[in-house]
């Protein structure tokens, strides 16, 4: 009997992640927001206490992003909205270049053109985003998961990779992420065996990698010792024949 339930096919889950969005990723409560509601949606019966855990995770936390934004009450947004209407263009230009002058002053000088803001280089998504992003195809509504199982590979994501930041257009490093999701969540790829999909993993699992190479240093290591130690004990042996002789 299988004890994994059929997930999405493998060039579904490939083409998701080929088409991760190149506009800035959330943080902090935004990222949050959006991890309830994605948990929520695939687990309806997911509790509070099982959502509360979400907030543990570093990249939702309140404070991973400054909030600029300014709370105004509805009043006191249109009496400025309607003082903005009623500037003209010349007046627009003058404030503009007061505004630069006082930065540039203070050292702050905005050197990007107006209205044009300066591009960022965003940091590559980490395997936690990467994931976010990979569960919420709608593939992932056909099949029966669970809250704890969503939570606990979400907490998981960034330590189950060799690679910090997963290289989404590497093909082994796609699979690998994948793989590690569907098998989180108790999933198997579409078309696969319980033992296809577990040998498949095992096979492009960096971390395994890694664990294999060390152990085979290790072993190397421990019978260079022992050639080590059985060359100086015939030395030693050697020697002692020749004193008493």
């Amino acid at each position: 009997m299988s004890e994994l339930q059929c997930g999405p096919s493998m060039h579904r889950l490939h083409q998701r992640l080929l088409a991760y969005p190149e506009s800035p990723s959330p943080r902090g409560l935004d990222l949050l927001a959006l991890l309830h509601d994605l948990v929520r949606r695939l687990d309806s019966e997911a509790t509070p206490d099982a959502l509360a855990a979400l907030a543990g995770l570093p990249l939702c936390e309140s404070g991973t992003v400054e909030s600029t934004v300014v709370e105004l009450d509805e009043a006191e947004f249109a009496r400025l909205y309607q003082q903005f209407e009623n500037l003209d263009d010349v007046t627009l230009d003058a404030i503009e270049r007061e505004t630069q002058a006082a930065l540039k002053q203070n050292g702050l000088a905005n050197t990007n053109t107006p209205h044009q803001p300066k591009a960022e280089t965003a940091e590559p998504p980490s395997a936690l985003l990467q994931m976010v992003w990979l569960l919420t195809d709608d593939a992932f509504t056909g099949v029966t998961l669970f809250a704890s199982d969503l939570v606990s590979l979400l907490h998981s994501a960034d330590t189950l990779m060799a690679q910090a930041h997963p290289n989404r257009q590497d093909e082994d490093q796609r699979e690998e992420l994948i793989r590690l999701a569907l098998n989180g969540l108790r999933l198997k790829p579409q078309g696969e065996t319980d033992r296809e999909a577990r040998d498949r993993l095992l096979m492009v699992s960096s971390t395994e990698r890694a664990r294999v190479v060390a152990a085979s240093r290790a072993a190397e290591e421990r019978a260079e010792a022992i050639r080590q130690a059985l060359a100086e004990q015939r030395a030693r042996e050697a020697a002692d024949k020749y004193t008493r002789e």
